[in-house]
């Protein structure tokens, strides 16, 4: 019995140290366990998230038509009893952030979707660009990279917020899932930049696939709205994705791997 209660206790202690630690991982976890449950109770689930912190997103309205309005949870969840197969307009609004819009398909009762969660940023000035980065379970440490040519390069080892303030990396993920989110405060119309991803977590192995089987997607907010979104290209290896390049004020699409 003494052996017992001390290895309960230990697993207690080792817990906490651990909660305190990387509260995000865990509070991502019991996320997941909830998503996972619904299924067991022939119920459909919505994560959403806030793309600067990565914490669920409470009190969102979203609509769903053909099914109906729910209000997020304060871990950013939405319920709702399994519809018919079809596919359905969501749209999620919360004040201060920007409006979130996208399709869902249900096939025999549940959502066909590669995505884990779906990110909404707070709402910057027209001008400001915010692009953010997510994937799935693996790899675990994806990075998002942005240069602007002959200035900066931002992204978790090099810059984490370029000099002049004009551009930053707001959330550094490494545990699968993301969001990894950064934003440029102000767009020079005659700088040039590139925004790429990389597979840190097979930095060493240029002939992996998984980059490409990660469902990673990245979403670019610029002038008040969702302006484009990228899916990163299937069955190619390499471990960098360029994403697009910004040129003269304009977006140009890349999506290459190598």
């Amino acid at each position: 019995m003494k052996k017992i209660i001390i290895i309960f206790i230990s697993l207690l202690s080792s817990f906490q140290i651990i909660y305190s630690a990387d509260q995000l991982t865990l509070e991502r976890n019991r996320v997941l366990q909830k998503m996972g449950d619904a299924l067991f109770d022939d119920q459909c689930v919505l994560w959403f998230t806030d793309a600067l912190t990565g914490r669920g997103l409470s009190q969102a309205k979203v609509t769903i038509d053909g099914i109906g309005n729910f209000t997020t949870d304060r871990s950013g969840l939405v319920f709702f009893d399994e519809p018919e197969d079809g596919e359905y307009f969501v749209l999620v609004e919360k004040e201060g952030y920007y409006d979130g819009e996208f399709y869902i398909e249900i096939l025999n009762g549940t959502i066909v979707q590669t995505e884990k969660q779906y990110p909404i940023p707070p709402y910057n000035n027209l001008e400001d660009i915010r692009i953010v980065l997510t994937w799935d379970q693996y790899p675990y440490d994806l990075d998002s990279h942005l240069v602007k040519s002959g200035d900066y390069h931002i992204s978790f080892r090099n810059m984490r917020t370029a000099s002049d303030g004009s551009a930053m990396l707001d959330i550094d993920s490494m545990n699968g899932y993301g969001p990894e989110t950064i934003t440029i405060k102000r767009v020079n119309n005659y700088g040039a930049y590139s925004f790429y991803v990389h597979n840190f977590s097979e930095s060493n192995n240029p002939n992996s696939y998984n980059l490409s089987r990660s469902n990673a997607v990245v979403r670019v907010y610029w002038k008040g709205r969702l302006l484009y979104t990228f899916y990163v290209p299937r069955n190619r290896k390499g471990t960098i994705w360029n994403v697009f390049e910004i040129r003269n004020g304009n977006i140009l699409e890349i999506n290459q791997i190598h």
